[in-house]
């Protein structure tokens, strides 16, 4: 009888024993739990600044700010956190010279804000990084003279954002170097280059519109990833397309695909440049695109040159020599319904 107790007595004593580890485990992990810091508005213990909140905040918080208007200087996020506007219209981020959003972390997220005269920044900063990962940039309007700067980023968001030049001359919507993004429903208009992209990403659901060049597509790496160009709107672009090898004369053996697009109302032919690669247009293939000049009957013939403009679109209109033809084989007879939501 006294051994029966015993054994009752170290069931009941492990089983206390699990139910109270078990307590204290999701007590400790409240405490470590993800919080909420908040600029704006007028709660207690709120911050004034957006750079003291993310000084202060841990890897997996949220800065959430609200609406209104912050003029506060160079911001730069080095823990992974969501920065989170209240209402994308409302909540204002801008500085009267060009300032900067430098996000050198990786697990990070930039939503729901208006940035005027800022660029978003994306780079590792650490010697021992070479990559970064997993950003998300989404919901914004980004008025800047350059809307995105990535370089070395992997597995990028770019989703839902107006892209526009704010009293000045924009050069790049977006400018990704050696990186792979996912860019969709975003509008980008009145840049230099709306895009300037490499290999490895997929560019879906966008719209183009009233860019000195739209897509500017760098074929750079030997990635095993081709570029994806699909269903995006390009309207009254000076061109609508260029390609080159501008960073590396080793060209990928995977093609970029550029397929089910609206193309119209372009001032200049599709261009090809940079004469280093006699494989360039081999690497190249649309497939599919609806062209408003396309006579309707056969391939739509895609004139273009070869020429040295370096990264500013603009030269192209001066340094254009060697004329140059690829072919879109199964050209759509009527324009696809493309909506960008905003």
């Amino acid at each position: 009888m006294l051994k029966k107790s015993i054994k009752i007595g170290f069931v009941l004593l492990f089983v206390f024993c699990s139910i109270s580890f078990t307590t204290l485990s999701d007590g400790n992990s409240g405490s470590l739990a993800a919080k909420t810091l908040f600029v704006g508005g007028s709660g207690p213990g709120n911050y004034t600044k957006i750079q003291d909140a993310i000084d202060n905040a841990s890897d997996g918080d949220t800065v959430f700010v609200y609406s209104g208007m912050y003029n506060q200087g160079h911001i730069n996020i080095t823990k992974s956190i969501q920065l989170i506007g209240e209402s994308r219209d409302n909540t204002i981020i801008s500085n009267d010279n060009i300032s900067l959003i430098f996000l050198n972390t990786s697990n990070s997220q930039i939503s729901n804000f208006t940035f005027v005269g800022y660029i978003i920044g994306c780079e590792p900063d650490l010697p021992d990084e070479k990559n970064i990962y997993n950003i998300e940039i989404s919901n914004n309007k980004i008025n800047s003279i350059v809307g995105l700067f990535i370089i070395n980023c992997i597995n990028v968001t770019v989703e839902g954002n107006v892209f526009s030049p704010s009293n000045c001359e924009g050069l790049f919507g977006i400018f990704s170097m050696f990186s792979k993004l996912n860019i969709e429903y975003n509008e980008i208009s009145g840049f230099e280059a709306g895009l300037w992209i490499g290999d490895g990403s997929k560019v879906k659901n966008n719209l183009f519109r009233d860019n000195e060049v739209g897509i500017s597509l760098q074929l750079d790496s030997t990635s095993s990833n081709p570029c994806i160009i699909s269903k995006n709107n390009f309207i009254q672009n000076h061109i609508h397309s260029t390609f080159g090898l501008t960073y590396s004369l080793k060209i990928s053996k995977y093609f970029s695909l550029l397929s089910k697009n609206n193309l119209i109302k372009k001032y200049m032919s599709t261009n090809i440049f940079n004469p280093t690669n006699k494989n360039l247009l081999t690497n190249i293939k649309w497939d599919g695109n609806y062209w408003d000049n396309w006579i309707g009957i056969g391939p739509k013939f895609i004139f273009g040159s070869i020429y040295l403009g370096g990264f500013f679109p603009r030269f192209f209109l001066f340094f254009r020599f060697l004329p140059m033809i690829n072919f879109d084989w199964h050209p759509a007879k009527e324009p696809y319904n493309i909506s960008i939501p905003q």
